[in-house]
């Protein structure tokens, strides 16, 4: 068993964005230091044990710290399990340890059933290209098992954070986080772990990537008059998500070279090409069906989110009144092509519904717009 300690990271106390801390088994506690000041101590009694991560990356240790504050850990090193049994864990533990081993065996099982889920697609692929080409990439759409629009996604979002920092204000988060947390409770189940992160950019801009990342840069919350107004945008976002527009415009793109990889059976290399020509997604035009469609089940779940359903159109008059004034066309109206048709369809459909009951946010949306504070990450499934 390791005595210089495992490698982790730590959320709270006083490390909202997150430390990278030494983490020690103890006979009573797990105790994280940074350097050699002890941050966190999480005592047995009363600790949580979870997976988290893509692919259940992290083994995620939650409890009160020595302070009275919640405290959250991630390690990756699994040795960890067996040293705090070697202890004495409690059995309170231990049997939380085992379900975790149960939970991520059952999901590392499940991840190979899509070898299974492969086999079938080939058939329809190989059936359809006697059909036509563009009914062939619907369908081929149709088939990719969702763990592959997680990896597409992430893929594209490692390219954004490298090239771009998040804002890490409290005050911003918390109102965009709110936001977020309302129309995911909205959509009810879905087969994606949304993250919603602000980009320290001041172009007006947001965009969603398959698999359920979604980016919204600090330019637009600057000026939204309201996070009605933002809520909007992201519902219309959510739908592109699930709706696979993102995953339908790239096989369009490069249908031909994946019905090609499928016909001689290379199974493999269909995943790969996926995520590999993933760094276009988030500069990808929409058509004016997805545009439609997006912003039609976006107002619903607006209206199921107890949300103000006039927010988009509202957002989309500021965008017009930006246009008229500079001369130039907002970076969003590149990807996402505004109309007056789209915005009478919107004002109809909100006179046909009426009005919801709307539901107050709690943020002071004028503490949005304060500082960025940027950050760089990495992991785009970083807490």
């Amino acid at each position: 068993m390791k005595s210089e300690g495992y490698t982790g990271i730590l959320f709270g106390p006083q490390s909202n964005s997150g430390l990278t801390c030494s983490v020690f088994v103890r006979g009573d506690s797990i105790e994280a230091l940074v350097g050699s000041e002890v941050k966190a101590v999480i005592s047995y009694n009363g600790i949580k044990i979870s997976v988290v991560g893509m692919d259940d990356k992290y083994i995620c240790m939650e409890g009160v710290g020595v302070d009275g504050e919640h405290a959250r850990l991630l390690i990756s090193d699994r040795e960890i399990a067996a040293h705090m049994v070697a202890v004495g864990a409690p059995r309170t533990v231990t049997d939380q340890l085992e379900r975790v081993a149960s939970t991520r065996a059952r999901r590392k099982m499940g991840r190979f059933s899509v070898m299974a889920v492969l086999a079938g697609i080939l058939a329809v692929i190989i059936m359809l290209l006697w059909l036509g080409f563009g009914w062939a990439v619907g369908s081929i759409v149709e088939e990719v098992p969702p763990q592959w629009e997680v990896e597409i996604g992430r893929s594209a979002a490692l390219d954004i954070l490298k090239q771009h920092a998040i804002c890490s204000d409290p005050a911003m988060n918390k109102a965009v986080q709110e936001l977020g947390s309302r129309l995911v409770m909205g959509l009810g189940m879905t087969p994606y772990r949304w993250q919603i992160r602000i980009i320290d950019d001041e172009e007006v801009n947001a965009f969603a990537l398959p698999g359920g990342y979604v980016f919204i840069n600090r330019g637009l919350l600057e000026r939204s008059d309201d996070g009605h107004q933002v809520a909007g945008v992201l519902a219309h976002e959510f739908q592109h998500v699930l709706h696979r527009h993102g995953i339908k415009n790239m096989v369009r793109q490069i249908g031909l070279m994946i019905i090609v990889y499928a016909v001689v059976g290379n199974t493999g290399e269909i995943e790969s090409f996926l995520v590999g020509n993933a760094a276009n997604l988030a500069s990808m035009s929409f058509s004016r069906d997805q545009e439609t469609e997006a912003d039609l089940h976006g107002m619903d779940l607006i209206y199921k989110a107890g949300l103000e359903p006039t927010g988009l159109m509202r957002f989309m008059e500021v965008l017009a009144r930006e246009e008229g004034l500079s001369g130039a066309i907002p970076t969003i109206l590149s990807t996402h092509p505004a109309s007056d048709d789209r915005a009478a369809e919107l004002e109809a459909l909100v006179r046909s519904r009426g009005q919801p009951v709307v539901r107050p946010l709690t943020a002071d949306w004028s503490a949005v717009k304060g500082e960025c504070v940027p950050v760089h990450i990495q992991d785009p499934d970083q807490p």
